[in-house]
């Protein structure tokens, strides 16, 4: 689950430098995975919660859920971005020099979130784990940092309404 979650993020990334129908499908049909294991998961884990089981078994069901929520939520978010590349290839949208330097530095903060989260989390790799939430405060600070060059950019007429839609959708 954890896989597909990651793959499909890194797939619809790609969406944004060059549309493909292809990709954008595999996305949709990965995000679909993902819901069904979710499903399944959760069903079964629910199931085995019910069992007597002692509390560190207990306390590893909840884990488990927890993570498989957040799991789900990004292939949720993976989706969102396959369609907001999608809507930018649709309506031809251009974005502004330092707003695209700005996306591509999001981008590889978060690919390497990706990175690092899929081996701390599959292979249990506790140095890989230690990495993400200094990159997650950096992402965090982009954001920010994007959210206020875009409003500058609105007030200049540097951007327009219609792209920064688009590009609020995309941070």
């Amino acid at each position: 689950m954890a896989e597909f979650s990651f793959d499909a993020c890194r797939k619809a990334m790609t969406l944004l430098d060059t549309f493909d129908q292809s990709v954008y499908d595999e996305v949709v049909e990965l995000e679909g995975r993902v819901d069904t294991l979710e499903d399944k998961m959760g069903t079964y884990l629910l199931a085995l919660g019910r069992e007597s089981l002692s509390e560190a078994d207990n306390s590893e069901v909840a884990l488990l859920l927890h993570s498989i929520g957040d799991l789900e939520r990004i292939g949720d978010h993976a989706l969102g971005l396959a369609k907001t590349a999608e809507e930018i290839r649709h309506k031809e949208i251009q974005f502004s020099t330092s707003a695209q330097q700005d996306i591509m530095t999001l981008r590889m903060a978060i690919a390497d979130i990706i990175g690092y989260t899929v081996n701390a989390f599959t292979q249990h790799d506790l140095a890989a784990a230690r990495h993400v939430e200094p990159l997650e405060q950096i992402v965090d600070v982009l954001r920010v940092r994007m959210k206020e060059g875009h409003i500058d950019r609105m007030q200049t007429g540097t951007c327009t309404q219609q792209t920064g839609f688009v590009y609020s959708d995309l941070i």
